[in-house]
């Protein structure tokens, strides 16, 4: 190899390695009012888009990274895999899960900005949309609706949810404790590997104190 060739190569390790270590950018955070952090017994992972391998591969890192901080994470798609199964009754499969032992769901898609005017997403927009998926059942149903007619869009976001599911009861203030959204647009035209979204997403669950390390 001439050193051209080699200067060249160099060239393109540098470059590939400030892509791939570009952050995600945060848009907008919300937080259940009064919600206290919590150490939880055992989180399921769940990724929702029309992508199962990325959905899977989402799952699988995020449980890593949970487990290296020492919480118990199961990828969902060992629990329950949609891509062989198909749609099943949220109420149903929120029970199952509690009955398995899951106090926490982790999910994560990408979605439409929701902000009206296509720029940062406000406080006051964040918390509003809130409302509309606030029960499990709810964000699940909204969630298949969006992945069957989902079109190509520049302006998508990352979304990062968290759910406490306290018992089998539909009003026992189980719900939506955690939102966050990440700018992607950069990110998805490098190429943006999902193992580094897992990593972060996991990464602001701690930092905004939804999860306590056991």
């Amino acid at each position: 190899m001439n050193l051209v060739a080699k200067l060249f190569l160099a060239f393109v390790i540098i470059l590939q390695g400030c892509v791939m270590s570009k952050d995600l950018v945060l848009d907008a955070v919300w937080e259940k009012d009064n919600y206290e952090p919590l150490k939880y017994r055992k989180v399921i992972v769940f990724g929702f888009s029309e992508n199962m391998e990325k959905n899977k591969k989402f799952e699988i890192n995020a449980v890593k990274a949970l487990k290296n901080e020492g919480v118990l994470a199961t990828p969902g798609h060992e629990v329950y895999d949609f891509s062989q199964e198909g749609r099943v009754n949220p109420h149903h499969l929120k029970n199952y899960l509690f009955s398995q032992g899951f106090d926490g769901i982790l999910t994560a898609s990408v979605i439409d900005n929701i902000s009206k005017d296509n720029e940062e997403i406000s406080d006051q927009e964040l918390e509003k949309y809130s409302e509309g998926i606030y029960k499990f059942d709810q964000f699940y149903q909204n969630r298949y609706s969006e992945i069957s007619n989902d079109t190509p869009s520049s302006n998508k976001v990352l979304e990062a949810n968290f759910f406490y599911i306290m018992d089998q009861n539909d009003f026992d203030g189980s719900g939506l404790v955690w939102i966050s959204h990440f700018q992607i647009k950069d990110e998805l035209e490098a190429n943006f590997p999902v193992e580094d979204y897992s990593k972060r997403i996991v990464k602001s669950l701690f930092e905004d104190q939804v999860i306590v390390k056991k």
